[in-house]
């Protein structure tokens, strides 16, 4: 079983084991490269501890195997439409045949580079509901998971940019909660963008016709209702923000984190005490089927996404 991502943090040792790389070693550490781990990598990598981190990525960067594809928001479909010719960063999963639609099979986007399926989605950015966060605390009976205990990390998380109405149409009179958006957080931009379709005027009047009402934002807590929807879109360029863009290029610019791109991690190591110690991984480009270990004296965090 192969992993997209990994984490390996706090004086990480690297051996190569390999003809042609015996003995080379570093220091460093490992972690994945998709929404999550992008966002566990850059809270280690900056932690005042000084943990020593690294990023492990079956893919590599979108802007060298997507072209602008990824980055110009226009384009977010593109690399997610059956009918559009295969993407270096998506993994296309078919899924079986589906008897509801006429036993056809459905492509299943995952990423497969730097900023994971933050690089391939549409880039809505809502949070989850009070009771929901509730819920999951009650399942893994820990507080921390509740909606107060969150909300400080999801503010601490964004760059929250208010709507431009001279670029925005302002019979959107869009309403949202400023208590719950920290416009001094940060690093992954959130904002209305640049433009808004009108057809989302129509379907303003016809949520009202039927008995729903609007709602102070997606992201006080409460979805039961309608409003303009925010996105991870950095308005200056009004261009997509994913993980990476954010959190690792922070990580990037700020420490000494480590990136390792067109790896894949292929299994885990563990000592006799059942202790996850290490991971064999698989590198791709001059040394097609080389492969090394990474060792960890603390511990190993994965981040594989929920399909691989």
């Amino acid at each position: 079983m192969s992993f997209l991502h990994l984490v390996i943090f706090s004086g990480l040792f690297q051996t190569i084991r390999t003809a042609g790389l015996t003995g080379y070693q570093i220091n460093g550490g490992v972690i994945g490269g998709g929404t999550a781990g992008n966002a566990i990598a850059a809270r280690l990598a900056l932690d005042p501890a000084g943990y020593s981190v690294a990023v492990v990525e079956t893919g590599s960067f979108y802007e060298l195997d997507n072209s602008n594809r990824t980055t110009v928001a226009g384009y977010d479909y593109y690399s997610l439409q059956s009918d559009t010719p295969p993407s270096f960063v998506n993994y296309n999963i078919p899924t079986v045949p589906q008897a509801g639609y006429n036993n056809r099979t459905i492509e299943y986007a995952q990423g497969r580079t730097f900023g994971g399926s933050s690089a391939l989605n549409y880039m809505v950015y809502h949070r989850p509901t009070i009771g929901s966060m509730q819920m999951w605390a009650n399942a893994v009976q820990d507080d921390d998971w509740t909606w107060d205990n969150v909300l400080p990390s999801y503010k601490r998380g964004v760059n929250f940019t208010p709507p431009d109405y001279t670029k925005i149409n302002p019979r959107f009179d869009i309403q949202y909660d400023e208590n719950v958006l920290s416009p001094p957080g940060g690093p992954l931009q959130v904002s209305y963008g640049n433009h808004m379709f009108d057809y989302g005027l129509a379907l303003q009047d016809g949520f009202e016709k039927i008995g729903i009402g609007a709602i102070n934002g997606t992201n006080a807590g409460s979805l039961i209702g309608y409003g303009p929807q925010t996105g991870t879109i950095n308005p200056i360029g009004a261009t997509r923000d994913s993980s990476k863009t954010s959190f690792l290029e922070t990580a990037m610019q700020n420490t000494n984190i480590k990136i390792y791109q067109t790896t894949t991690a292929k299994r885990i190591l563990f000592d006799s005490n059942k202790k996850a110690t290490g991971v064999v991984v698989e590198m791709q480009g001059i040394y097609p089927t080389a492969q090394y270990s990474l060792s960890a004296r603390r511990e190993i965090i994965v981040s594989a996404g929920a399909v691989r």
